[in-house]
């Protein structure tokens, strides 16, 4: 019996070596799954794929002056830009001379008088007859000149000038670049060099023969009722040598600069992509695109450079 009480303890000691050890295994092998193959996921930075792209609010478009329109197909004119004088026409200018000779009784007028046609200017006594007579103004205009003065013998010489300002010149430099490209009734636009107001003429005349400078006059005529273009006032002109038709153009106000690239702020619903863009021909107001965007789409026209300030600020300059 004792012999027999000895192995049923023995057995029982096996058991619970056993049944430790195939618990062990058991943790042991759960532990290593747990290496391999996680039970939990951790959470992982997003990435973003629209690095190039800001989004405002309707009320951050408004505040911040952001203007858009379509990209669409036109025109862009391209100009040669000239630096000229004005000066009198010819046929607005009046030399007043005595048709006879006389002595001068009366003058009517002083310099900076504007005056009008058939206004009478002078009273001379003919030298032969003892006769009086009236010199009257041949046009409206305004005296530049006065040459004589009452009781002075009037020869054969200038007494007054009269110019009508209605109408003057603009007589242009151009270089030998220049007149390859200009023709009789281009449109100009002309600028004072302080930009207070600019108009528009036709050129008239290009000379034959240059200077000794390699300078040739080109002219371009343009109204004046209101007198700002006085003759001798210096003035730039943007002459239309070429007309390109069919052209995907933006206003140049569009265009920023992205690491050395242009682009152009395209907007959909409150979004504003950074579109690299190549470029055409340009004038003042427009540019063509001939690659990056299409007729139709949606871009900034004012104010993007907040937009690519916001890029910067974020760092999105860097990515493409």
């Amino acid at each position: 019996m004792k012999s027999l009480k000895l192995s049923t303890i023995a057995l029982t000691f096996a058991f619970s070596t056993l049944a430790m050890t195939h618990s062990s295994m058991v943790f042991a092998g759960e532990g290593h799954d747990h290496d391999e193959k996680p039970t939990y996921t951790q959470k992982q930075p997003p990435h973003d794929e629209e690095e190039n792209v800001v989004v405002l609010s309707e009320q951050a478009i408004l505040a911040n002056g952001i203007e858009t329109e379509r990209a669409s197909i036109g025109i862009i004119s391209q100009h040669d830009t000239l630096f000229g004088v004005i000066a009198p026409t010819i046929d607005n200018t009046f030399t007043i001379m005595a048709p006879y000779q006389g002595i001068v009784e009366k003058v009517f007028v002083e310099i900076g008088d504007r005056v009008t046609k058939n206004q009478p200017l002078l009273k001379v006594q003919n030298r032969q007859t003892l006769q009086s007579y009236i010199i009257k103004s041949p046009a409206d205009g305004e005296v530049t000149e006065r040459l004589i003065a009452q009781g002075q013998l009037a020869l054969d010489q200038t007494l007054l000038t009269i110019i009508n300002l209605e109408q003057v010149w603009v007589e242009l430099s151009a270089f030998p670049e220049n007149i390859e490209k200009l023709k009789i009734g281009q449109s100009a636009d002309i600028y004072d060099l302080h930009q207070h107001l600019n108009t528009s003429g036709k050129v008239s005349y290009i000379a034959p023969m240059m200077t000794g400078g390699h300078i040739a006059r080109a002219r371009v005529v343009i109204n004046n009722l209101d007198g700002h273009w006085r003759p001798g006032m210096h003035v730039k002109a943007d002459v239309k040598t070429a007309e390109l038709t069919s052209q995907l153009r933006v206003k140049q106000t569009a265009i920023q600069s992205l690491e050395d690239e242009n682009v152009v702020f395209v907007k959909t619903a409150n979004r504003f992509e950074a579109r690299h863009v190549t470029l055409g021909e340009a004038n003042r107001e427009w540019v063509s695109v001939i690659e990056g965007l299409n007729a139709g789409e949606e871009y900034v026209t004012e104010n993007s450079y907040i937009l690519k300030a916001d890029l910067l600020k974020n760092g999105a300059s860097h990515a493409h």
